[in-house]
């Protein structure tokens, strides 16, 4: 799993999945651990664009989940 660009300005960034054959779940935490957004995400997608703009600066997680898979990456956005 990985996020770019990272660090961000505008909030719009790129997810690069990790190869999954089962439906997944990609979810967005702020740094108090709060869901901020949680998106369905097919099988075999590789990439997918997300959009942060109500998002304030600051430090911001993303988690992938799909079957027994699970992995997590830190954004920035400044």
């Amino acid at each position: 799993l990985a996020v770019f660009p990272n660090p961000t300005q505008d909030g719009k960034v790129v997810v690069a999945l990790p190869r999954h054959e089962y439906q997944g779940v990609l979810s967005v935490h702020d740094s108090y651990g709060r869901l901020l957004d949680r998106i369905s995400v097919p099988p075999h997608l590789s990439t997918i664009p997300i959009e942060l703009k109500a998002a304030s600066v600051g430090l911001y997680f993303m988690q992938f989940t799909s079957g027994a898979l699970r992995q997590s990456v830190r954004l920035i956005r400044h």
